[in-house]
């Protein structure tokens, strides 16, 4: 099997030309983390110009490759790949491009295109003369010499000398102000060793070609005036996207459009696991959407699973011939966490699904799944809401699960409400912070543990009761601090009951914490939602946790 070697993975030359063809392409390609929908840092770059001109092709599969002694073609040999023995003695350069030079190897090689134009071995004279007003030096080279040279066919009469000449030039960077005002789009022009023949004495040494950079797709925040890249969702928190897996889902973005993009544009998709590897859509690599200036992709169920977490990228791809001999490749890598949850709105699809309305006998609540299943309803009557059972982990979170699932307490209400017929809930201690009859508020925290991997799906709270003496007194929302934040509240009512004007409730929510790996390894620990009085408050006040389906959820 014959197969060309590629001198790079921007171009592929074909034996089969006749006439080799001198070839340039430059490649800018940057990288950004997304820390929030709009935000993105720059995680780094680099800027690579390739210049080839000429080729060979090898015989795939050869086992007699490289050989240090010549091997006549398949009559003389036992080796059915290789029909033709080894046809090329390698006199300098690296023919598989593994780091390791082959010079005066014998390789197989099926056709070589010598170079028409540029002199190989010569990356001093490679030089650049012109471009657009920039922070880039100029004169510039620093190009790496990666030509080849060969006689070839040892098997014919006639064995030629072919040069294939091939230069690169790579530049990192760690800054994107740096990277952006150094390679800015316009006309490049680099001087480079002209090939000249034995006899040639008129042709000059250096001819000038041409290289033309256009605009690429630029990162939010980072050029002002410009539409960039962003991720449309209200659903982030804690530095990632949440999603549940349970749930069709839409991804969606902005920045790709017909401004930034054109029409040789690829724009692919993907989510990568906690390894790095491609998970979704399949383990094959990155999606190509269909069109490079859409801006939403529907994500089917059940790739994931709760508690996973990920990493999705979008990279938008530039392949474009800017002329003759000059195409311009670069790449835009786009990446952010993603969060895996379990929302409830994901689990009352699940959680229900089995039964129809009216449910159970003894549960007075009638109506359809629907209303059922709300997060202000109580599905099972025992006093507490569905929103309140599912954020406090109440129900055994088994999506699969077609049994009802009755609370084991019940401290909202005291007495603890009359049960359907043949359903025992005792009460017992669980989250809701019911203080003792005698003791009041203590001005030390109190805490209770959220539900694993619900993110900022639910949002917790307090309510405060200023005398649960009075039948009429009612329950009182404390306001809270944003997910994972903490929040200093004043409360001139309960000062005056604790007998300090200055009275504060302090509020701390806080996210959960993947597990971590060090010495000894750390487990994961599932956030919490903690009260604190500044003052110790009478027994007729009393505090009580609570949740509700956050806004976008």
């Amino acid at each position: 099997m014959k197969k060309t070697v590629t001198l790079s993975a921007l171009l592929a030359l074909s034996s089969s030309i006749v006439n080799a063809t001198p070839t340039i392409a430059v490649s800018i390609s940057r990288s950004f983390f997304m820390t929030a929908p709009k935000t993105a840092t720059y995680t780094g770059g680099a800027t690579s110009v390739f210049m080839n001109d000429g080729s060979i092709a090898i015989w795939g599969d050869c086992e007699l490759d490289p050989s240090a002694v010549y091997i006549a073609p398949f009559t003389a040999n036992p080796f059915p790949d290789c029909p033709s023995g080894t046809t090329g003695l390698i006199m300098a350069g690296d023919v598989n491009k593994d780091g390791v030079a082959d010079d005066r190897q014998f390789w197989s090689v099926a056709s070589a295109d010598s170079a028409s134009y540029m002199e190989a071995f010569l990356p001093e004279k490679i030089l650049l003369s012109a471009a657009p007003p920039s922070k880039l030096q100029r004169p510039k080279g620093d190009f790496v010499d990666d030509s080849l040279g060969l006689f070839f066919n040892t098997v014919s009469q006639e064995i030629d000398e072919y040069n294939i000449a091939t230069y690169r030039y790579n530049e990192t960077f760690t800054d994107y102000a740096d990277h952006h005002e150094t390679w800015v789009p316009g006309v490049y022009i680099y001087s480079v060793p002209k090939r000249r023949l034995s006899d040639d004495v008129t042709t000059p040494s250096q001819v000038p070609l041409q290289m033309t950079i256009t605009s690429m797709i630029e990162a939010n925040g980072y050029r002002k005036g410009l539409l960039g890249f962003g991720v449309v969702t209200k659903q982030w928190s804690n530095g990632a996207q949440e999603m549940d897996p349970r749930l069709i889902s839409v991804m969606a973005w902005e920045g790709t459009v017909r401004a930034n993009t054109i029409t040789s544009d690829l724009l692919k998709f993907g989510i990568r696991d906690s390894m790095g590897d491609i998970q979704y859509p399949t383990t094959r690599g990155l999606l190509t959407v269909p069109s490079n200036v859409q801006t939403t992709l529907k994500m089917l169920p059940y790739a994931f699973a709760k508690g996973e977490t990920g990493v999705a990228q979008i990279s938008c791809i530039r392949n474009k011939q800017t002329s003759v001999l000059a195409s311009e490749n670069g790449v835009r890598d786009f990446f952010w966490n993603m969060r895996f949850i379990d929302s409830y709105t994901g689990h009352i699809q699940y959680e229900y699904r089995f039964v129809t309305a009216p449910a159970v006998t003894g549960i007075k609540v009638a109506g359809v799944i629907k209303t059922l299943g709300a997060a202000a309803a109580d599905y099972d009557g025992d006093g507490l809401s569905n929103i309140i059972e599912f954020a406090f982990s109440q129900d055994d979170g088994n999506d699969l699960s077609s049994s009802l699932e009755w609370t084991t307490f019940n401290q909202f209400l005291l007495p603890a409400p009359v049960l359907p017929l043949g359903i025992t809930a005792p009460i017992g201690v669980g989250p809701v912070f019911v203080d003792t009859l005698a003791a009041g508020v203590p001005n030390t925290p109190l805490s209770a543990t959220k539900r694993a991997n619900v993110g900022a799906s639910i949002t917790y709270g307090y309510q405060v009761n200023y005398n649960t003496a009075d039948p009429k007194s009612k329950w009182v929302a404390i306001k809270g601090p944003i997910p994972g934040g903490t929040l200093v509240v004043k409360d001139t009512k309960a000062g005056a009951l604790a007998g300090n004007p200055n009275f504060t409730w302090t509020i701390t929510d806080t996210f959960d914490t993947a597990a971590v790996v060090l010495p000894l390894p750390l487990p994961a620990t599932t956030g919490t939602t903690t009260i604190q009085a500044s003052d110790a408050l009478p027994p007729t006040v009393r505090v009580r946790s609570t949740a509700a389906v956050t806004s976008g959820y």
